[in-house]
């Protein structure tokens, strides 16, 4: 198993290679604690909580091609 020091030094990495964006997010107070508590009733984190959730509708769009409307 990978020590937390290689996992961030994979993680910087790939945001050096372009492979990761950061994207900020304003929410409500309200829709901040749903978040929260859907991140900590499903056991992973934030992201790949977002990520599930924009592919599960992505998918329910009919995974339409990126760039092309």
């Amino acid at each position: 198993m990978a020590t937390n020091a290689e996992r961030q030094a994979k993680y910087r990495a790939r945001q050096r290679h372009g492979e990761l964006r950061a994207v900020r997010v304003i929410l409500s107070h309200e829709d901040e604690m749903k978040l929260r508590y859907l991140v900590q009733h499903t056991g992973g984190t934030r992201t790949e909580l977002i990520r599930r959730l924009i592919l599960e509708e992505w998918d329910r769009q009919g995974r339409p091609v990126p760039g092309e409307e």
